[in-house]
């Protein structure tokens, strides 16, 4: 016996003019459904099949969606809006040689799957898990699949959906590809100008992008390939660091110009030096990337990834899930960790601003996860990363001055060095009391 739950389409969200029970799907969320009901009665076509509803309005526009494409008409049970597993039980063993379509709401649908399975899933808008009974009184089962709305149509539509693993698969591959191959075309960009302030930059974000999608992926791999393939980007990335760092510098040194003058000071002093070892640094790393051993490091790191990464491990039925469930996981650790942050802690404040970056550059590999779903997050984690950036940067340019000053004893660079640290320390508190305010108000 084979049970279809699936989880209404999107709906108007919650607010104080409308009662839950009345809110209606969105446009959106009902031409999803309509996308979506006719491949599912196609593929349930050679099955005796009972649909069952909640009263609620968004679940009952889904189960007529699925009735004006061909499944019986709906019947309405409350129990399936107040999510009563005793109710859920009776209803199975009361059904024989049919399969059930249940249209719900979440979190009843997933403690269901978990109560008859033992399994953990989360079901998006218009996700639909089917679990496979065995027979006899023990109500228990293992599901078979458990996809998004987007997913569940593709995969009934080539009639594959058991194979859940190929449709996995192949969006795995595609976006691994994809990230591999940006982050060597901004390897290229560089060695064609590595003068050029933007190609430095670009690079690092796209070996970041890179490492963020194996922080992503995490679950699939072995701790010690995880570790490893972790280990090698890093590496990478801390290569470019200090040419990125010089190019930030003399980005603030040159804006401080103003401040120079009202203090009688040109900055032309250390803004030389700046150049002179940003000079010195580009060519360093452009000899560092030009080597084909770095190409061949590069790929073999890919290579490593895409052979040691094991579905088996996978906590949930789709690439879409896994991106939604552990961006939900990591947003809901920073906006905790923000009201712990202290000002003078400067360690704290970039890994916080590097795990925001991380949200944000899975976000933007992930092109078709970017929805009205993850639009809230993508925005807020962008505006943190970016105002703790600020921060960050403030916070490193006063050290990297004073470690950069450090090999040039003799030069005349005191009274610049002094103006703008004193300028870099007030914008870097100004920076922190306008982040936790903001941060605040975005939580309360």
């Amino acid at each position: 016996m084979n049970i279809l739950l699936i989880r209404h389409g999107e709906a108007l969200a919650r607010n104080l003019a409308l009662a839950d029970e009345e809110r209606p799907l969105t446009l959106e969320g009902r031409k999803a459904v309509q996308r979506f009901a006719p491949i599912l009665a196609f593929y349930l076509k050679q099955h005796s099949v009972r649909l069952i509803t909640s009263p609620k309005l968004r679940a009952r526009q889904t189960a007529k969606l699925l009735e004006e494409a061909g499944l019986p008409a709906p019947e309405v049970m409350r129990f399936v809006a107040t999510g009563t597993l005793s109710s859920l039980k009776r209803l199975l063993r009361g059904t024989l040689d049919t399969t059930l379509v249940i249209v719900g709401h979440a979190p009843y649908l997933d403690e269901w799957i978990y109560a008859l399975t033992e399994q953990c899933v989360t079901l998006s808008k218009g996700g639909v898990a089917q679990i496979e009974l065995t027979e006899g009184d023990v109500l228990k089962g293992r599901v078979t699949f458990a996809l998004s709305l987007a997913d569940a149509s593709r995969l009934l539509a080539a009639g594959g959906i058991r194979d859940w693993k190929t449709l996995f698969e192949k969006d795995l591959s595609r976006v691994l590809e994809g990230a591999f191959d940006a982050m060597m075309s901004r390897r290229d960009d560089f060695l064609a100008a590595p003068s050029a302030s933007e190609g430095v930059h670009q690079l690092r974000v796209k070996i970041r992008q890179y490492r963020s999608v194996i922080s992503l992926l995490k679950p699939l791999l072995k701790k010690k390939t995880y570790r490893s393939l972790q280990g090698k980007l890093r590496g990478f990335a801390q290569e470019c660091a200090y040419l990125r760092e010089l190019d930030v510098l003399l980005e603030q040194w040159r804006d401080a110009s103003a401040l120079f003058e009202a203090h009688h000071l040109t900055g032309e002093a250390f803004e030389a030096i700046l150049r002179a070892e940003r000079a010195q640094e580009a060519q360093r790393l452009f000899q560092f990337f030009e080597t084909p051993k770095r190409a061949q490091q590069l790929e073999e790191i890919q290579r490593e990834l895409r052979s040691s990464l094991s579905l088996k491990k996978a906590p949930c039925y789709s690439l879409d899930d896994l991106v939604c469930g552990t961006l939900k996981t990591w947003h809901q650790k920073i906006q905790e960790q923000v009201q712990r942050i202290d000002a003078n802690d400067r360690a704290a404040i970039h890994a916080l601003r590097i795990r925001s970056k991380k949200i944000r550059y899975v976000l933007e590999v992930f092109k078709r996860e970017k929805t009205p779903r993850m639009d809230g997050m993508y925005a807020q984690e962008k505006a943190w990363q970016e105002h703790l950036g600020r921060i960050t940067d403030a916070n490193r340019n006063q050290e990297a001055v004073l470690e950069i000053a450090a090999h040039y004893p003799h030069a005349p660079i005191e009274e610049e060095l002094a103006v703008f640290l004193e300028q870099q320390k007030a914008e870097a508190q100004g920076l922190y009391e306008a982040f936790f305010k903001e941060a605040s108000l975005a939580q309360a």
